[in-house]
């Protein structure tokens, strides 16, 4: 099994390619420590459990507050982004993912005549736990074939509870 730092790095990858966002500092040199903290945190808290799916809202609106999801097969691990403070505060959540009260697709591509073609081209979902709300992906397309793979799991949460 993959220690930490592999799996902080591999999640780091992901992040970036959720969608991209500038997260380095020097110049470009290296990684915000922020955005490495958040990588680390993610791994530590998923240990040796898969990582699904993972997103983030950075650079999509509201550029003081972000968060960044990742989804194992029984957590979510929340980073939330307060981009007002210096420097910047990475406060870490994780929602039991049996705590699922609803699950709502949206936008959808339709599956009827696409055998040929790639499936789905879009999707958009809303979880929500408790007080927190995720409509997934952050970004229209990103992340989408994940995202379908991610919804049967996520459908069996409603069941957990």
């Amino acid at each position: 099994m993959p220690g930490v730092v592999e799996v902080a790095s591999a999640v780091s990858s992901r992040i970036y390619a959720a969608g991209h966002f500038q997260y380095k500092d020097d110049g470009g040199i290296r990684n915000a420590l922020w955005y490495d903290l958040a990588s680390t945190k993610i791994a530590l808290i998923a240990g040796d459990a898969p990582i699904r799916y993972v997103d983030h809202n950075i650079d999509t609106g509201d550029s003081e507050q972000s968060v960044i999801v990742a989804f194992t097969d029984v957590l979510v691990i929340v980073i939330d982004l307060n981009f007002r403070e210096k420097p910047v505060i990475a406060k870490t959540r994780v929602i039991p993912r049996s705590s699922l009260t609803s699950l709502s697709v949206g936008d959808l591509t339709n599956a009827i005549g696409r055998q040929s073609q790639a499936w789905p081209s879009k999707l958009a979902i809303t979880l929500t736990y408790g007080d927190a709300e995720f409509q997934l992906p952050f970004r229209y397309g990103s992340n989408v074939a994940e995202l379908a793979a991610l919804v049967p799991s996520v459908a069996l949460d409603l069941d957990r509870r």
